[in-house]
């Protein structure tokens, strides 16, 4: 979804934040899940980051799907609410998000950076 075809090998795509696979139709595997939307809200708890860590040394980056009836795309006039609840510690306020941050991708071209 929004992929570049690779300079390469024009059997696959560069993907951007949040897609994988050959055409970037995937979920990138490890940290995340596909989430299903309902018209309640639901909670999602993911302790961010590895405070142990310096900055800038490894992190885990997970990636969460949301769906709407089978599909990640709302269906026209409809809207889907995210609400973060709570995030806290040390290092929260620091920019650039050395350690831990939330990124949520709204738009259509999904290859933009979404709001943080």
């Amino acid at each position: 979804m929004g992929g570049i075809p690779h300079p390469r090998d024009c059997s696959r795509c560069l993907c951007p934040g949040g897609y994988s696979g050959r055409l970037c139709n995937e979920r990138p595997s490890g940290c995340g899940e596909v989430l299903t939307a309902t018209t309640e809200y639901q909670d999602l708890q993911k302790t961010l980051g590895y405070p142990q860590l310096p900055e800038n040394e490894e992190f885990e980056k997970c990636t969460y799907w949301i769906e709407v009836g089978g599909v990640t795309q709302a269906p026209a006039g409809a809207r889907i609410e995210v609400r973060n609840k709570n995030i806290r510690g040390k290092y929260v306020a620091i920019d650039g998000c050395p350690i831990h941050g939330v990124e949520i991708k709204s738009q259509l071209d999904q290859k933009a950076t979404g709001y943080r």
